[in-house]
Parts: C-alpha cells; sequence; structure tokens
C-alpha cells in the first residue's frame, strides 16, 4: 500500500501526537493526520499568532456563458488555485507598501483534501494558516464591497482557478465557526482551542468519501 493510502485502522484510536480525533470519525490516513500536525507547527513557528480558516472549494455546474471551460479534474486546479491566492497576497502587501501602510510579514501555509461523493465534480476541504497580525478576520464576504479581504481574495482565486469569468462568493463555502486564532502557547499546552481546531482539521484525513483519479492526489499541504 503506497504512503498515501497509508490508514489507521484500530477502532479504539481516539487521538493523534497528543491530540484528540473525532469520536467515530475515522478511519483516518496518519501521514495526512502528520502532515496537519506539522503544518500547525510550521505556522505558529514564524507567526506566533496565526489565523486558522475551513473553507470549502465548489466547482458549479458548467455554463458557457459564465466559464471558460476550464479541465475540471487533475491536482493541477488547486494548484493554480494557490498559486492564484498566492499571488493576490504579493500584490496586496505590494499595495499596502505603495500606501506607506505598515505591513506584518505573512507566509501561507495550508492543508487541503478533495472529495466527491454523488456530484459530478469534486469539492475541496481547505484549512488557510496565515499570519494574525496581518489577517486577524476573513473579512467581507461581500465581493462587491471594493474590499481587499482574505475571503475575497480566496474567492478570486478560486475563480481564476477553474475559470470563472465573474466571481461569486457562493462557489467558496465557509463553515460555521470557521476561524481560529491560535497562539504557541496553545500549541505549547495543548489548548481545548488547539484541541478542538485538530479535531476540525482532522477531517481532512479521513479515509471516507476521499477521490482520486489515477495517479492524482486527493491530500496535500504546503512544504516548511
Amino acid at each position: 500500500m503506497s504512503r498515501q493510502y497509508r490508514a489507521i485502522t484500530e477502532s479504539h484510536v481516539t487521538e493523534f501526537n497528543g491530540f484528540p480525533l473525532p469520536k467515530g470519525g475515522g478511519p483516518y490516513y496518519t501521514n495526512h493526520l502528520d502532515k496537519i500536525d506539522k503544518t500547525i507547527q510550521c505556522a505558529l513557528r514564524e507567526h506566533p499568532r496565526t489565523m486558522a480558516v475551513r473553507l470549502d472549494l465548489h466547482i458549479p455546474s458548467y455554463h458557457r456563458d459564465d466559464y471558460c471551460a476550464p479541465a475540471y479534474t487533475g491536482s493541477s486546479i488547486i494548484t493554480r488555485f494557490f498559486e492564484s491566492l498566492n499571488a493576490k497576497l504579493t500584490a496586496d502587501e505590494m499595495q499596502r507598501r505603495r500606501n506607506n501602510t505598515r505591513v506584518h510579514p505573512c507566509r501561507l501555509r495550508y492543508i487541503w483534501c478533495k472529495e466527491k461523493v454523488s456530484s459530478l465534480h469534486p469539492h475541496y476541504h481547505l484549512v488557510l494558516f496565515v499570519n494574525k497580525d496581518r489577517f486577524h478576520t476573513v473579512g467581507s464576504i461581500d465581493m462587491q464591497s471594493g474590499e481587499r479581504g482574505l475571503f475575497n481574495m480566496v474567492v478570486e482565486a478560486w475563480a481564476s482557478a477553474i475559470g470563472i469569468l465573474s466571481p461569486n462568493p457562493t462557489i467558496v463555502h465557509m463553515p460555521v465557526k470557521a476561524v481560529y486564532w491560535l497562539t504557541q502557547s496553545d500549541l505549547a499546552q495543548k489548548s481545548p482551542k488547539i484541541c478542538d481546531f485538530f479535531q476540525r482539521a482532522a477531517y481532512l484525513a479521513k479515509v471516507d468519501s476521499k477521490h482520486a483519479e489515477k495517479g492524482e492526489h486527493f491530500f496535500g499541504s504546503s512544504r516548511g
């Protein structure tokens, strides 16, 4: 069995590296749980105050008037998304500097998974990690507001990745209690807040409903 598909199979497993796992939520891919843990550690090592955001990315039904007929399958779609989002974060930083606004450094980190149950296209679950000193909220979810908040950047980046000409916020879903503010002390003490967050993030590592065509990945994370 390849490393990507190695899973926890013991029904009694209730924690991973000191973090609790959701009851009845498994089994999980152990290497994916490990990547979640390492991504949290890397994020907080660089940004002692980190905002983590859970989001879902959806691919709407094809419509020739609104879409550019992109390839909806393959790992390149999520790669395009993160490339676009990083570009928007860089452009935002440059604009702030031109406006003589103080800019805190912000390295984007992330974890993602691809799922497909009965829909025509797969959907993506992800967690973004950003410097809380740069982004302390996701900003407005109104695309007409003109605000360059994190949520609007995500919508625009996802629209670009799937070839939508007119970004629509309905393609990105933000679940209830999607935002977590984490600190290094939360990690060191395994605080209730970060334990709750890890349980939410562990959903991305569960075995059920993961979708991958031959040679493709259904889970990924940022490096370093």
